[in-house]
């Protein structure tokens, strides 16, 4: 990675001596290292996309210690090969890098020192991790690479098997689980799989490409259609749509990559930059009442937070609070009444908090904690990321299925989640990782 963990210059074979410059690698998609250093790689790399999907479903929390562990055994055994293919464009690089130091930055104005401190430093060493996996999947060679897909085709196949174990059960082993190491936790079944959810939404596409590599569609269709069955069995509508839109975004990646990407970076940075207005116009929670009033209580409180955050964004709107500080935020854990106008009170509609953690969306999250410049600092990022993806070297069905990814990561992170949350950030450093070990290895011709 340029700047970060050794800045190398590495030639292509066809190349000769010739520096490959960043725009011949899109970053997380490139084939770099010595082949002799690479099989310590491949059990680690194997392993952690196996249990991908079926940790997922029963500890997703332990996504991020899945990476971590991951992260430090291939730096351990493997730290030749994934310095050797530690690169990056610095227009992907450098955004991540700003971000991260404008993170810091923010304990200087920020509500709660501690807080901010502590998850800047946490999502550092969630990319540091997610940068190593990457580098050590670019290090792979064919035989490796393989490895990497079957093992995760693998895993999905018993990550969706283990979920639709549980929706027949009613959560059979968690519950279990739950009993026996006591846990004081009250096991709600609706509740308990929403992370399982948003991580089909994720790794579907990665999954269906690995499928269709190896000559297989009815099989990814299979998946797919398996995933969104049980995504909507559950009623989990963040996970859906990401499902339904990274179909519709695969589809038109198909025809032209670049032009989805760009139309796809174009709705991103206006969805970035008109999230503080919506709450406080088309999505403020009289207006949403009227348009919708057979809303459920659940989704009012929704409109409640953003509303909410909005209002606090707008005392804030440069620096913002503070990296983290939604959780802490002035008058968050004041309730309000979620009585609709019109509507007959019902079970779930007690007052409630105004932040109870986070504002469940995550433009509005970055202006409310970050303030501007976090939230340019993020466009540029993503918008680097889905150009990057509309070059993957694999081919199309590739590039099509990198967009489809970043779509499903864009739907979830607009409607649940804090986005720091570090196994929700697991979640899509895993997804990059699988769809960097399904680019061609070194010496092979690309498509």
């Amino acid at each position: 990675m340029n700047g970060g963990m050794g800045a190398m210059k590495h030639a292509s074979p066809a190349s000769g001596n010739r520096p490959v410059s960043p725009v011949d690698r899109p970053a997380g998609f490139g084939d770099t290292a010595p082949v002799a250093a690479t099989h310590r790689l491949i059990p680690i790399l194997a392993g952690a996309a196996f249990l991908a999907l079926p940790l997922g479903v029963l500890a997703p929390m332990q996504l991020a210690t899945l990476v971590s562990a991951a992260a430090v055994l291939c730096a351990i055994l493997g730290w030749g090969a994934v310095r050797e293919s530690a690169h990056a464009p610095h227009a992907l690089f450098l955004p991540l890098l700003l971000l991260i130091a404008w993170m810091a930055a923010s304990a200087l104005w920020t509500i709660d020192v501690g807080f901010t401190l502590i998850e800047t430093a946490r999502f550092g060493l969630m990319a540091l991790g997610g940068l190593i996996l990457i580098a050590a999947a670019r290090a792979l060679d064919v035989r490796g690479r393989q490895a990497v897909g079957n093992w995760f085709m693998a895993g999905f196949v018993v990550g969706l098997a283990l979920l639709a174990f549980e929706i027949a059960t009613e959560g059979l082993l968690l519950r279990s689980a739950w009993w026996v190491i006591g846990l004081d936790k009250r096991f709600i079944f609706s509740v308990t799989y929403n992370r399982a959810t948003s991580v089909i939404g994720v790794l579907a596409w990665p999954a269906a490409l690995f499928f269709l590599q190896r000559k297989a569609p009815l099989v990814a269709a299979i998946a797919l259609i398996t995933g969104a069955f049980l995504v909507q069995d559950l009623q989990k509508w963040a996970s859906l749509i990401a499902l339904l839109s990274g179909a519709v975004v695969f589809g038109a990646a198909l025809l032209s990559a670049r032009t989805t990407a760009r139309v796809l970076a174009a709705f991103v940075a206006l969805l970035l930059f008109a999230a503080p207005i919506l709450p406080r116009t088309v999505l403020a929670p009289d207006a949403v009442v009227r348009a919708y009033p057979g809303i459920a209580f659940s989704e009012y409180h929704r409109i409640l937070i953003w509303d909410f955050a909005a209002k606090r964004i707008a005392e804030r709107p440069v620096f913002g609070w503070g990296m983290n500080s939604a959780r802490v935020m002035p008058g968050g854990k004041d309730t309000a009444p979620t009585d609709i106008p019109g509507r007959t009170r019902g079970t779930g509609d007690a007052p409630v908090e105004l932040m109870p953690l986070h504002p469940h969306n995550t433009p509005l999250q970055l202006w409310l904690e970050l303030g501007a410049p976090g939230v340019l600092l993020a466009a540029i990022l993503i918008a680097g990321l889905l150009l990057a993806a509309a070059r993957h070297p694999a081919g199309p069905m590739a590039r099509a299925a990198s967009l489809a990814t970043i779509t499903g990561v864009i739907a979830i992170a607009a409607m649940s989640f804090s986005m720091w949350q570090s196994w929700w950030m697991a979640v899509v450093w895993l997804a990059v990782m699988l769809l960097t070990a399904a680019a061609p290895a070194p010496g092979r011709a690309r498509p």
